[in-house]
């Protein structure tokens, strides 16, 4: 084997080793941090401000309905839940 061959070899075996070395040490890393959020039972999230005197709204009209929107939306008096008219059942 020619001696500048075995050099090239023996160089590549090093840079994979070292970049083994590396990754390695990358993967415990991230594990004890994968380890830490598991630990880590409670989440927090920071406070949710709303600016609405940002907003500018010249004309509000409308319909708003939470929680079920019968028919796309068509027609409240046709809600229907399990086959009974939600407005009958109420009366």
């Amino acid at each position: 084997m020619h001696p500048y061959y075995a050099q090239q070899v023996f160089n590549t075996l090093r840079l994979q080793a070292e970049k083994i070395q590396q990754l390695e040490k990358q993967l415990r890393d991230l594990q004890g941090d994968v380890d830490s959020i598991k630990n880590n039972k409670s989440a927090s999230i920071g406070p949710i401000n709303y600016h609405f005197e940002q907003l500018k709204i010249e004309k509000l009209e409308g319909t708003l309905n939470i929680g079920i929107t019968p028919n796309e939306g068509n027609n409240l008096d046709e809600a229907m839940i399990n086959g009974v008219n939600l407005l009958e059942s109420r009366r």
